[in-house]
């Protein structure tokens, strides 16, 4: 959860504002299962987690969001920056209908496509509750992450 109001918020938009001169794209692809176009997240996994999703132990799945990535996150304004819903007061997830696990680099991998019910984006917090801020190339970065929600498995490939 965010904590603060309106002033902190300036801060984080401007971590994600920042951002905004690395150009790397999100790596997605679209999927046309059961007559309905999908919009798929590619991750990499190891093979314990994998595992586990496909066992369904494993619900949620965690991702840092730094600097270099948070466009492959966060929807993106015209300008470049991260969307934030001042009403509720968080960062807007970037949505996907799916993700793509693979497990390692390996050509021939193991993968599952599962289904994604959700997603948050949270902030972290050191043992104080102060948000935890790091620094890239002179510049401050607020460390966030976002959780995906699992659903069912899709497709598996094993």
């Amino acid at each position: 959860m965010l904590r603060g109001g309106v002033e902190q918020i300036g801060s984080l938009l401007a971590w994600f504002a920042r951002g905004r001169r690395f150009e790397a794209c999100p790596r997605t692809r679209v999927l046309h299962l059961n007559k309905h176009t999908m919009k798929i997240l590619t991750l990499i996994i190891k093979q314990k987690y994998f595992d586990e999703i496909l066992s369904g132990e494993k619900t949620v799945e965690t991702r840092e969001i730094r600097h270099n990535n948070f466009k492959k996150y966060c929807e993106i304004d015209e300008d470049g920056y991260a969307l934030f819903d001042e009403e509720n007061g968080v960062f807007v997830p970037r949505q996907y209908d799916a993700i793509r696990f693979y497990v390692g680099y390996n050509k021939d991998r193991a993968s599952a496509l599962v289904e994604v019910k959700g997603a948050n984006i949270g902030i972290f917090v050191d043992e104080e509750g102060k948000e935890i801020v790091y620094d890239v190339k002179g510049e401050e970065f607020l460390a966030t992450y976002i959780d995906y929600d699992l659903g069912k498995v899709l497709e598996k490939n094993v």
